[in-house]
C-alpha cells in the first residue's frame, strides 16, 4: 500500500517506511475518522484484513475463511462492519462478533456493493435476465427492493443525490428534480476504483502501462487527470476522509513481496 497527498491539492511531506508482506495485498479503504487503513492481504492460511494506524506496524483485523480472492471491499457508515464481494456473492462481516454472512444467494451474480449514509442499508448489482439491475438491502430487517434496470453500480451521496454508472460504464449525477447530469465514463464500476470526496469524483484509468488518477467536478463537470503510476496491475484507491490524501496499491518489484507503506505526518 501507499499512501500520497491528494494530487489535484496543494502537496504535503512524506515520511517513508518498508515493510514485509506474506502475501498479495489490495483493496486499501480508510476508516470512517481516516485514523487507520484497512486492506487485504491473500496469505497461505486464507484471506486476511489487516489495519495500519499511524505509527503502528499492520496487525490483524480479521480472518475470513474464503475460497478466494476479494473483489471488493467497502466499510459501513458506523464502522462496525465491511461489505464486499467474493465468488460473485456479497458478504459482510461483523468486527465485534467476528462473524460472516452472505447477502447474495450462491445462484446470484451479485457486484459493487456500496452503503447507504449513515444506515446499515447496503446497495448492490445483480445480473439477471441478460442486464444489471441495482438492488436496496436493509441488513437489519432484510428488505431487500429493486431500485432501476440497466445499471451497474450506484453511490448515495445524501438524501436527494446519487451517482448510478450505467451498463456502458457512464457515471451519472442524479439530483431529485433535475435532470440526469454525465460525470464521466470509468474504466471500471467497482467501488473501490471510484469514489466521491466532497464535490469531486475520482476514478482510476489505465492507457497502455500508465496509470491515472482523473477527477471530475460534481458542479462545473469539468475533468482533470494525473499520472499516478507505470505498470501497475491494480488500480484500487481511497480517498481520506479529509480529502487530502488517498491510498493506493503499488508493486515495487514484480513478484516482490515489499509492501510499501507511506504515511503522511
Amino acid at each position: 500500500m501507499e499512501e500520497r497527498p491528494n494530487p489535484f491539492l496543494p502537496s504535503r511531506l512524506l515520511a517513508t517506511d518498508l515493510l514485509e508482506s506474506l502475501g498479495a495485498d489490495d483493496l486499501p479503504i480508510y476508516d470512517v475518522a481516516g485514523e487507520a487503513l484497512y486492506f487485504v492481504s491473500q496469505e497461505p492460511e486464507g484471506v486476511v484484513i489487516k489495519k495500519v494506524g499511524r505509527s503502528t506496524a499492520p496487525q490483524y483485523a480479521a480472518f475470513l475463511p474464503l475460497g478466494g480472492p476479494i473483489e471488493s471491499l467497502q466499510i459501513s457508515p458506523s464502522g462496525e462492519t465491511l461489505a464486499g464481494v467474493i465468488g460473485s456473492r456479497v458478504f459482510v462481516y461483523e468486527f465485534k462478533s467476528g462473524s460472516l454472512s452472505y447477502v447474495t444467494s450462491g445462484v446470484e451474480q451479485a457486484s459493487n456493493p456500496t452503503w447507504a449514509p449513515e444506515t446499515e442499508v447496503l446497495f448492490y448489482s445483480l445480473f439477471e435476465k441478460g442486464s444489471h439491475a441495482l438492488y436496496q438491502h436493509d441488513l437489519v430487517s432484510g428488505a431487500r427492493v429493486k431500485l432501476m434496470d440497466n445499471r451497474v453500480a450506484i453511490r448515495q451521496l445524501d438524501e436527494g443525490r446519487h451517482i448510478v454508472v450505467d451498463m456502458d460504464q457512464s457515471a451519472w449525477l442524479l439530483v431529485a428534480g433535475s435532470e440526469p447530469q454525465k460525470l464521466a465514463t470509468l474504466q471500471s464500476a467497482s467501488p473501490n476504483q471510484w469514489q466521491v470526496a466532497g464535490e469531486t469524483l475520482y476514478y482510476t484509468t489505465r492507457e497502455g502501462n500508465d496509470s491515472f488518477l482523473n477527477a471530475s467536478s460534481l458542479t462545473t463537470h469539468s475533468i482533470e487527470k494525473t499520472q499516478i503510476g507505470t505498470n501497475q496491475f491494480k488500480l484500487n484507491f481511497d480517498v481520506h476522509p479529509d480529502g487530502k490524501k488517498m491510498a493506493l496499491v503499488k508493486s515495487l518489484l514484480a513478484e516482490s513481496n515489499i509492501v510499501k507503506i507511506t504515511r503522511t505526518r
